[in-house]
Formats: C-alpha cells, structure tokens, sequence
C-alpha cells in the first residue's frame, strides 16, 4: 500500500558526500554546514577554491559582505553625527539622518546579494562535489585502436 509513496525532503548527514555542503534555515538567514560544523565566508572560500565557478561566486559574496558591513558603518556615523549637529543645525541633522538611513538601505541591499551569491555558490559546489564522487573510482571499458580494453578511472 505504501510502497507508491515518496517522500521528498533533505537528505542526512550520513546520506551526503563527505565534502557536501548543508543549507539550513536559522532565525536570521540561512546557515551553512559541512559534517556538522558550521562555515564562515573565508573556510568556505577555501573549500571552494578547487571548484571555479563556485569560487566565483563564494568571492562575489565575500565583496558583497565587505560592502554591507562598510555600509552600516558610514550609515551609523552619520545616524551619530546627525545627532550630534541636532542643537546647532536642525537641517545639516536632518540631511545626515537621511544619509544614514540611505547607507543603511544599501547595507541590506548587498547583505541580500551576499545571501544569493553565497547559495549560489553552494550549490555550484555541491554539484562539483557530486560529480567529482560519480566519476571518482569507475570502471572503464572501451574499445580504442581495435584493442579491447579494461580500465580503473581515480
């Protein structure tokens, strides 16, 4: 009776290739794993480096994190300078504040971008992953130069 169902879902730890990266959902974005550890940007920058188009977009997610957390910054010293103008110019406080809430907008702009470079990337390094361990250790048979012939691929 049961045996037409499938179930579809994510698989485990012990189902996965060793080097495969898991997605999992936290409370402020998606958090990544690999055999039950959590990654940074930089070890996953490192994982990915054999892997070109995943490095490719691991490092478009490095940039996109540097330029979000530069633009917080800017946005939160002139959120602070404008409070501090407010007594003598009401209007440059005003102009900064805007200034701040603007950069602030641009910060979660590229922390966006940062989040769907770096699904990107593990995805394009789970499938490398996947192929690496499908081609890894097959069996060759092939006939070349009329000569019957019997290979180990590694």
């Amino acid at each position: 009776f049961l045996a037409g169902l499938s179930l579809s879902g994510q698989s485990t730890f012990r189902s996965l290739a060793s080097d495969t990266i898991v997605r999992h959902q936290e409370f402020l974005g998606p958090g990544y794993y690999l055999d039950g550890k959590r990654l940074n940007l930089a070890v996953m920058d490192w994982f990915m480096s054999d892997y070109p188009d995943a490095h490719e977009q691991i490092r478009l997610a490095v940039v996109s994190d540097q330029l979000s957390g530069v633009t917080y910054a800017v946005g939160g010293l002139f959120v602070l300078s404008g409070f501090l103008v407010r007594s003598d110019d009401i209007n440059l406080s005003n102009d900064m504040f805007k200034l701040g809430i603007l950069s602030s907008g641009a910060g979660i702009a590229f922390h966006i971008l940062e989040i769907t470079f770096k699904k990107k990337a593990v995805q394009q390094y789970n499938a490398g992953v996947r192929t690496h361990q499908q081609t890894v250790g097959s069996l060759q048979v092939g006939i070349r130069g009329g000569r019957f012939g019997l290979g180990w691929r590694f």
